[in-house]
């Protein structure tokens, strides 16, 4: 998706702050059903995916991509 098309921005542009993507959300709403199709915390998802609760819990908001 191109950057513009189908994004909300977050806060004002002009304090650098970024601008979310639909497919970002989309992503976040994925990661959690699958979570909860498997009856996985956040922490149990972010130990078996070497990472962080906080970022699981960012990513399912569509906060933050992977990566």
């Amino acid at each position: 998706m191109s950057p513009g098309l189908g994004c909300v921005s977050v806060g004002s542009l002009s304090r650098g702050r970024p601008r979310r993507c639909g497919w970002e959300f989309e992503l976040g709403a994925a990661v959690r059903k699958l979570r909860v199709a498997h009856e996985w915390s956040q922490a149990e998802l972010a130990a078996a995916a070497e990472m962080t609760q906080s970022a699981v819990a960012r990513i399912e908001a569509g906060g933050t991509t992977p990566g």
